[in-house]
Parts: C-alpha cells; structure tokens; sequence
C-alpha cells in the first residue's frame, strides 16, 4: 500500500529547490486528474461541484509568520487559550510552508508534476481543514461573557480540547503528503476529523439556542423552529462523508492513489458548508441574547 501510494506522491521535500519554478495552474489540473469513470463510480453519491484550485493569496497570508513575524499566538486575557484569530497559526504556517516548497521545486518531468500537484492539493485541503477548525473554536468565544447561565454550558477549553486533535491530523495530512507517505489511513482519518469539527458546531449551535431559550424564551420559540431543518441536514451531510469514506475503504491500492485528491478535497467542501452554516445560526442566536443582556430588547 505505502510502495503504491509513493509512486504517486514522489516526494518533492528534497534540496535544491528553484525559485523560478512557477506553481501548478487549474489547467495542469485537468490533465493531470481527469474525473474518469473510476472516480465516478467510487463517489457516485456525491454531488458536489468540483471546484477550481484555491487561490495561494489567502495561504501566502498564511504563512506571513515565517517571514519576519515569529511572534506565538496571543492568550486570551481568561485563559491559556489563544485569541480569537489566533487558533493554529503556527500549523497553517508549517502546512503552508509544505505547499510553498512543494510548488517552488524545480525537478522537472510529467511525473514530477503530477506527483507534486497531488501533495500540494493534499496541503491546500489541509490549510482550509484548519482554518475552519480555527472559526470554530473562534465561534466558542463568541458566547464568553454573556452570561447565559446554562447548567451544562460547554467551556471554550472543553471545545479547545476536543477540536485540537483534529488540527493535528489535518497537519500530520500536510506531513504526509509531503513526505509522500499518504495512506488509506491519512485519508480515513482526515475525513474523520472533519466529521468530528461538524459535531463540534452543532453542539455549539445548541448551546446558543438553549442560553437563548433560558434568556429570551420567546426569541428562542423561533430560532428553535428556524433550526428546525438541522437534525436532516445533519443526516445528509453524514451520508455524502459515508460515501467518501466508503469509497476509500472499498479501493484497492492504485483506486486509493486516485481518489486521495477528491476525498480529502470533497470532504472539506461538504464539512466546510455544514459548518460554517452552524457558525453562522450560532452566531444570529447569540448575537439575540446579547441583545437582551445589554438591554437592547
């Protein structure tokens, strides 16, 4: 398994490196990954549109801490947390460091490139797999000093806790792919983690609705029935992650060296959308019990 997954990802981590080598285009892409009928019958459920290559602009920014700011992320004030804004930094900085040396070798050949744009789109999946495990947890801080009073409130270090382990596999994903070590493993994993930052926000999500039921019972009558499509959303999104997964357990070596690429990236697209729709109910349940506890309503 490993022998076949490294003649995929020849490992492009060696001395020597170009400055001029310039980085993969979408084009390369096309030739490179083609989406033939073996990628369509192992993701057959699937149904999300295959995006373009994330720009490097907001990696690059990423990665401005190995560039003259090494500072290490700020506390918040309460805790031995880190700030809002400030969550994994220094793994987005590594992962993004992977990337840029992956895509400023100069080795030269199709095989080389093939194998080079593989890892770096492994590293690209994980930088975003980290930045929104970050909004989560920036998300956790948004209900700090509001003063819901919920008997079984979930602390921002108990989140902190449960989500830093994801970030650690999503970079030991990065690390893989650079050393040309991805497994059926990395994959299954990864898809797992993502699994894990979406319970994550729905758990946060009702924690937002049951202050807001103990502060403003009315309010909450509403956000509760405008929520009300979570639990089947929640079921969908698990099915699309049981088909990636699926897929990825049911291949045989040369099938998994294929669909690497898709799983991870697929997987982060569908996490990405549930997730971010959880923040964003978190943050208008929220955003309505401040309003009564600053004595705006």
């Amino acid at each position: 398994m490993a022998a076949a997954l490294r003649s995929c990802f020849f490992s492009p981590a060696f001395p020597g490196a170009s400055s001029t080598r310039q980085p993969l285009t979408t084009t390369t892409r096309a030739a490179i990954l083609p989406m033939g009928r073996l990628e369509h019958r192992r993701l057959t459920c699937l149904k999300t549109a295959h995006a373009p290559r994330p720009r490097l602009a907001a990696v690059v920014r990423a990665h401005a801490g190995q560039n003259g700011d090494s500072r290490a992320p700020r506390l918040h004030a309460s805790s031995q947390l880190p700030a809002a804004g400030e969550y994994f930094t220094e793994e987005m900085s590594r992962v993004t460091g992977h990337y840029l040396d992956i895509i400023s070798t100069d080795a030269g050949g199709f095989l080389y490139a093939e194998a080079a744009d593989m890892s770096a789109r492994v590293c690209l999946s994980a930088n975003d797999a980290l930045a929104l495990a970050s909004a989560v947890m920036d998300s956790a801080h948004l209900g700090l000093g509001l003063g819901l009073g919920l008997p079984n409130e979930i602390s921002a270090e108990t989140i902190y806790g449960a989500v830093r382990p994801y970030a650690a596999i999503f970079s030991r994903a990065a690390e893989d792919s650079y050393k040309r070590k991805v497994s059926r493993k990395t994959v299954v994993s990864f898809l797992g983690a993502l699994r894990g930052l979406a319970a994550v926000s729905h758990i946060l999500l009702e924690g937002a609705l049951e202050g807001l039921a103990r502060t403003l019972p009315r309010e909450a009558v509403a956000e509760y029935g405008f929520n009300s499509d979570v639990e089947s959303l929640q079921s969908q999104f698990e099915e699309q992650m049981d088909c990636l997964e699926d897929g990825i357990r049911g291949a045989n070596d040369v099938e998994t060296c294929r669909l690497v690429v898709p799983a991870i990236r697929d997987g982060v697209q569908l996490a990405g959308s549930f997730v971010k729709l959880m923040l964003h109910r978190r943050g208008r349940a929220l955003d309505k019990a401040r309003m009564i506890t600053r004595g705006m309503m």
